[in-house]
């Protein structure tokens, strides 16, 4: 086989690539938290451009493997991964960089003439997929991001991010693989015992903190920009019982695994495990009311409604499977649609009383 040393004699060779890269790499993204922290907006989407086009030059032109050239993918994804963070999940330049991704998707898969005849082409491919058309590392190095800093960042931070990762995931990207930070979410959020804690905590950053040291309200904003803005698709995926993902970020925690609703189905997303957050919702509500948490407790109530709404469009059958689940939970009381009915009736109750005190 011809190496493409062969082909592309004016190159340096593919180790001195790789080593270039791997060294210009902590000076580049220093630079993009610096972009990042003066509000530098437009030099971070050129700076995204740049990746594309260098990517595309050395890979198309020059003859490196993907393998030489990885380091600019990971570069990439980095500076989305801090304009996901850093911009307010309101800001519009936060949505635009939701469908920046989408169309570098759009571009299609990479492709070169072959080494031994220049009539074949050769696609840009890595472990993970083909570039650009499978978007390979997004969802590893999405998921190592949340996992590694979720618990250091801010509360505005963790909830930028967060909805970063829905509005993505909404879009179908990956093959829904970006979901499985969402079971993440809903593992340590929902699935783990830990205190209640307040959504009036100041939430500041703290480089020392472990994932076990956060309370469910530190949790609370991320679980509800995912039933927010991917409610349609956890629904989607809760009924097909989507597991496509490692078992280690897939599998349940201590709470719903050791219930009867686990036991039916201990990974992935299920209508069972749909189930139980909405009861584990449920009882953090009460438990909020009763800590005086009035914040948590709405966030929670409004989620509860999100989370219901839609099987009242779904076919009969699909409900009927999910309310059907709820025979597996000691509380007899509990229902889906009696979670729907509860909120319909607080909404007409809040709407009475501001009626009457006009």
């Amino acid at each position: 086989m011809q190496d493409a040393g062969e082909l592309y004699t004016n190159r340096p060779p593919s180790r001195n690539m790789h080593d270039w890269l791997m060294n210009f790499t902590p000076g580049y993204r220093e630079s993009v938290q610096g972009d990042i922290s003066r509000g530098n907006i437009d030099e971070i989407r050129g700076s995204m451009w740049n990746q594309v086009w260098y990517l595309t030059m050395k890979y198309c032109h020059y003859g490196y493997s993907m393998e030489t050239l990885e380091p600019i993918l990971h570069n990439f994804w980095y500076v989305f991964y801090h304009g996901g963070r850093h911009l307010s999940h309101e800001n519009a330049e936060h949505d635009r960089l939701v469908l920046d991704i989408v169309r570098f998707r759009a571009i299609g898969p990479l492709k070169r003439p072959g080494k031994q005849n220049h009539q074949d082409t050769e696609i840009a491919k890595t472990p993970t997929g083909i570039v650009w058309e499978d978007l390979p590392f997004l969802v590893t190095d999405m998921t190592e991001y949340w996992l590694n800093d979720c618990p250091t960042m801010n509360a505005s931070q963790r909830c930028n991010f967060a909805r970063f990762l829905a509005k993505l995931a909404s879009a179908g990207l990956c093959n829904d693989g970006l979901f499985q930070i969402a079971l993440l979410v809903f593992r340590d959020a929902l699935e783990t015992v830990r205190p209640l804690g307040s959504l009036d905590d100041s939430g500041d950053a703290n480089a020392g903190r472990t994932m076990q040291d956060l309370t469910v309200a530190n949790f609370l904003p991320a679980v509800y920009a995912w039933i927010q803005e991917a409610r349609f698709k956890i629904f989607q995926l809760s009924d097909e019982s989507w597991d496509d993902c490692p078992d280690d970020l897939g599998r349940g925690g201590g709470a719903f695994v050791e219930s009867e609703l686990g036991k039916k189905s201990p990974s992935g997303f299920s209508h069972w495990r749909w189930v139980f957050w909405l009861k584990r919702l449920k009882d953090l509500r009460q438990e909020a009311k009763l800590a005086g948490e009035k914040r948590i407790a709405q966030q929670v109530s409004e989620m509860m409604n999100i989370m219901t709404g839609p099987l009242e469009d779904r076919d009969p059958l699909t409900f009927k499977k999910f309310e059907a689940a709820k025979e597996l939970i000691p509380d007899k009381e509990f229902s889906i649609k009696r979670v729907y009915d509860e909120w319909n009736q607080s909404q007409e109750e809040d709407g009475k009383e501001t009626e009457e005190s006009t």
